[in-house]
């Protein structure tokens, strides 16, 4: 008889992470903390009340969850470095102790850790083995990822999604609430600023009343589209609003989502759905093609019923591409539950690096024509083992800050240059590369990626003499540099 193993266990999970803005600063009790400070103070916290209530003195690793748009966003774009950096200065041993994983990952891991070990739905405990498109959609974040299981190994393949919309406004479940409010607000002649204490209150209370009423509001929105007249004008739930009672009605909700959700949730699916044949990917296949929704606004049913027209099914239909192998609670817990099973290596994780990444080099092209031309040294989709250690260009070049000709690149690889940055080494940042005041100096231009997936530029002279900065940070500062001028 097949023995089947007890559910991961994840006690400390949730951290929320405040990315590094630049030079954003934000105002705590009289004191002035940029947001990797409170973060910092944050995780410092977490981990000293998890070792007291476990009561143990310390902690022997950490596999910590973070959204897979941060590698598409400018504003995120040093939040991995500036997290790795508050563990290493609290005292943990990067490569042995900690590990950054993505949130949809982790996810996909939990998915084939619960698919191989279902009694009911698979009692042989096979292996699930094929393509997976994770929606993760919760509070701050969409990400649509695709993945590879193979012989018991995800790999990422592909990545859309959305953090801040427009860096103004947000596009998953909190910018949701925040709408059902305004709307509510607005039909009852109220006016609340969204900072307003009153307004915060309604949000979190109809927060609360969305979670613990799914089944109730899963039934009535279902009857809301196949006939709004049916429900049209029936009390969905109310909120209480001083010494009164507002009301929410099913349209209000239906209202929102089109508006704030189903844009970006669309465009994403499109994304990711662009990448299928490039992979081999066949989403028809009920065998070897699952859509995994995760987070805890997937459990909305305007996001399942949207996804799963996508791919060509409806809510409620016996489609086995959609077969939720975990509970409805645990739809919301699955990326805690597949960081523990990472941590414990019970889940094979193949990391790639995630971009290409090199530098530019002016060429002659068949016509004598001097153009642009990528020198990549990081190829995306290489894995990262291979990368760990720098790559170096065959060719050296020289370098002349002056002219600021000299650039470098990181590429997504989506189409038009959506998901490309660029920059020029000028005399700003001429401190990276070694011997500088010898004019006929000569370098090699090379790159590695670390198990966390941050990329380091690494620039050795004539000599050997070598210097190296991360990536995303000196992208940053010439960023900061250029808007400052």
């Amino acid at each position: 008889m097949r023995k089947f193993p007890q559910e991961p266990v994840c006690p400390c999970s949730g951290i929320l992470i405040i990315p590094d803005l630049s030079d954003a600063n934000t105002v705590i009790k009289n004191k002035t903390k940029t947001p990797t400070e409170v973060t910092a103070d944050y995780i410092r916290e977490l981990l000293n009340e998890y070792r007291r209530v476990q009561n143990i003195d310390s902690i022997d690793g950490i596999v910590m969850t973070v959204p897979e748009t941060w590698f598409r966003e400018e504003s995120n774009r040093t939040a991995r470095e500036n997290i790795e950096k508050i563990y290493e200065e609290l005292g943990y041993d990067i490569e042995n102790q900690f590990q950054l994983e993505s949130e949809p990952v982790a996810a996909a891991g939990y998915f084939c850790w619960v698919y191989e070990h279902s009694k009911e739905k698979n009692p042989q405990g096979d292996k699930f083995n094929g393509f997976i498109t994770v929606v993760d959609y919760g509070g701050g974040t969409l990400d649509v990822t695709l993945c590879k299981v193979e012989s018991g190994s995800i790999k990422i393949l592909e990545r859309c999604g959305y953090g801040e919309y427009n860096c103004i406004n947000g596009c998953a479940g909190v910018a949701f609430d925040e709408a059902v409010i305004e709307k509510v607000c607005m039909d009852n002649d109220i006016e609340l600023g969204k900072n307003d204490r009153k307004f915060i209150k309604l949000r979190d209370a109809f927060e609360k009343e969305k979670i613990t009423e799914t089944k109730h509001i899963t039934e009535m929105m279902q009857l809301y589209y196949n006939n709004p007249s049916i429900v049209e004008d029936e009390i969905l739930l109310t909120l209480e609003y001083d010494d009164d009672e507002l009301c929410v009605y099913c349209k209000d909700l239906a209202e929102c989502f089109e508006k704030i959700n189903k844009p970006v949730l669309d465009e994403s699916l499109s994304q990711i759905q662009a990448y299928f044949a490039t992979h081999g990917v066949d989403s028809s296949n009920q065998d070897e093609f699952r859509v995994l929704l995760v987070g805890g606004f997937s459990n909305f049913y305007c996001v399942e019923e949207i996804v799963r027209q996508f791919f060509g099914s409806r809510y409620g239909l016996n489609d086995k591409r959609f077969d939720q192998v975990f509970t409805l609670n645990n739809k919301s817990l699955a990326i805690a539950k597949g960081a523990a099973l990472i941590a414990q290596k019970v889940v094979k994780v193949d990391h790639t690096c995630t971009h290409n990444i090199g530098y530019i080099v002016v060429r002659p092209d068949d016509q004598d024509r001097w153009i642009d031309t990528d020198v990549i040294i990081i190829k995306k989709g290489m894995k990262v083992s291979e990368a760990k250690e720098p790559i170096y260009a065959p060719n050296k070049v020289q370098v002349r800050l002056k002219s600021g000709v000299f650039r470098i690149f990181l590429d997504d690889g989506r189409e038009n240059n959506i998901g490309r940055t660029q920059a020029a080494l000028d005399q700003s940042v001429g401190e990276i590369f070694p011997n500088m005041d010898d004019i006929s100096n000569e370098y090699q231009i090379g790159f590695s990626v670390d198990k966390n997936l941050i990329p380091t530029l690494h620039i050795r002279d004539k000599n050997g003499t070598e210097k190296q900065i991360r990536l995303n940070s000196l992208l940053s500062r010439i960023a900061v540099r250029e808007k400052s001028e």
